[in-house]
């Protein structure tokens, strides 16, 4: 695999937000996925899901509002889980979808929700996670990209990693590369996640392709 290859022109940026961080026993309660046409935002898809849809029975853990500023009345006029998860999964087949943190959060939370409510599993969109390409970065072991046949298995390897002193956060990394979330909306809502995970692939982009400092300014 080459690095060039995880920066294709068009994606998807996708984030989601959860009760908690166990997949087999909490839940997600919010899916954000943008189109990027030509490095450039075209169209957000952003939902609530309602765990207990349609019955408006379901608790959002304190510190859960606390975190992301989603309540309960918010998630119980959300829609279903399987008609959420299933839109999403039949937008990324043979697509390439960024996460950040992805295959350590995201994506087993996602592949979990659609075996649990029967839902299409996500089939064949290729994977990518700025986590794991910001964090070879800062550990100089991007060439590691190089001896692995898929991103995957690539980003498995470094996140595995432990790196005193190496954080990867998305507010981290817009920090460390002049990426102004302040008028980008509250973080941990996963359109705002999303958005800013769009934009620490460009900035990636710049550093690791163009040769460029990665510094973008201001949203």
């Amino acid at each position: 695999m080459r690095l060039s290859d995880c920066f294709p022109e068009s994606y998807i940026v996708a984030d989601i937000e959860t009760t908690g961080l166990d997949a087999r026993r909490d839940r997600i309660i919010e899916v954000a996925y943008i189109y990027v046409e030509n490095r450039t935002p075209r169209q957000t898809v952003s939902r609530l899901i309602n765990p207990h849809y349609p019955e408006k029975t379901f608790t959002v853990p304190r510190e859960i509002t606390c975190l992301t500023g989603i309540t309960s009345e918010d998630v119980n006029t959300g829609d279903s889980p399987y008609d959420v998860i299933s839109d999403f999964t039949s937008k990324i087949p043979g697509k390439h979808v960024y996460f950040h943190n992805g295959f350590r959060f995201d994506i087993p939370f996602i592949e979990t929700e659609a075996f649990r409510v029967g839902a299409a599993y996500p089939l064949n969109p290729s994977y990518l996670d700025t986590a794991a390409l910001y964090k070879a970065y800062k550990m100089d072991i991007l060439s590691w990209i190089e001896k692995y046949d898929t991103f995957e298995e690539f980003a498995h390897a470094v996140l595995s990693l432990r790196a005193k002193g190496v954080k990867y956060s998305i507010k981290h990394c817009c920090s460390e590369m002049g990426i102004d979330i302040k008028e980008a909306g509250n973080l941990h809502r996963a359109a705002t996640d999303a958005y800013l995970t769009h934009r620490i692939v460009e900035a990636l982009r710049k550093i690791l392709i163009e040769g460029g400092d990665g510094q973008e300014g201001e949203v």
